[in-house]
């Protein structure tokens, strides 16, 4: 008797996964792939992130190895075939690119902007963007990463305003304190003088939410938005 597959169950989930808020981690079909590999974990995030793309073997090997001549980068290049074929990865041999589908993907930071409209902010997780992953590769793929970092970063922060529009509207402060916190956390450099700890217990956390209003509309050269928040702003600051 032959086994069928229950229609209910839906389409299986992809072989490969991502996770970029946090600590960066990879999950192939063989398991997770450490970033104790510097180089191999290096090349996996490059090829996961630009799915859907011929990455050419010559792009890969100059991002990894810029000042190798080209002998000694095709020796290296072929090392890493090897090592990704073993974590799963399908690269044809003697094909000058490396394609890894769309479909075979899935990103943690999409599925959050994904989510935005169908649930609640307190359900998702926020934190800095690729945190604490700072590998010595090289100095292409440190430039490629930072852009890859600021760029994930300024979708999650999209994401976030809206939420913080809605609760402040309906008054919510304890919602919008906390997802003022987490849009800090996906947006670190942005500066926050209301959580030096000299100011700390003085202030309100309305004096926090306009901060982080105020550094959002200055990120987006809101001048109307800044022009209402500074009168505000210096009301929580500035001593009668």
């Amino acid at each position: 008797m032959t086994e069928t597959s229950d229609p209910r169950s839906g389409p299986p989930a992809p072989p490969f996964r991502v996770e970029l808020i946090g600590p960066p981690r990879i999950f192939t079909p063989t398991g997770e792939l450490s970033p104790s590999k510097p180089v191999v974990f290096g090349a996996a995030l490059y090829l996961l992130l630009n799915r859907g793309r011929m990455v050419r073997r010559t792009e890969l090997a100059m991002l990894l190895w810029p000042d190798a001549d080209d002998s000694a980068r095709g020796e290296r290049m072929r090392w890493l075939v090897s090592q990704l074929k073993q974590c799963g990865f399908s690269v044809q041999a003697r094909t000058p690119d490396i394609t890894i589908a769309a479909s075979d993907v899935v990103v943690d930071a999409e599925e959050v902007a994904q989510a935005a409209t169908t649930q609640q902010p307190s359900t998702q997780r926020f934190a800095s963007v690729l945190a604490a992953y700072e590998p010595h590769i090289s100095d292409l793929f440190s430039r490629w990463l930072e852009e890859s970092r600021n760029g994930l970063r300024l979708e999650l922060l999209r994401r976030l305003v809206p939420w913080l529009a809605i609760a402040r509207r309906s008054a919510s402060w304890k919602e919008t304190e906390q997802l003022a916190r987490r849009t800090a956390r996906a947006r670190p450099e942005f500066p926050l003088p209301l959580e030096e700890a000299e100011h700390e217990r003085a202030l309100m956390p309305r004096a926090r939410i306009l901060a982080i209003y105020a550094h959002i509309a200055l990120l987006e050269n809101d001048d109307t938005t800044i022009a209402a928040l500074l009168p505000r702003l210096l009301e929580c600051f500035v001593p009668r």
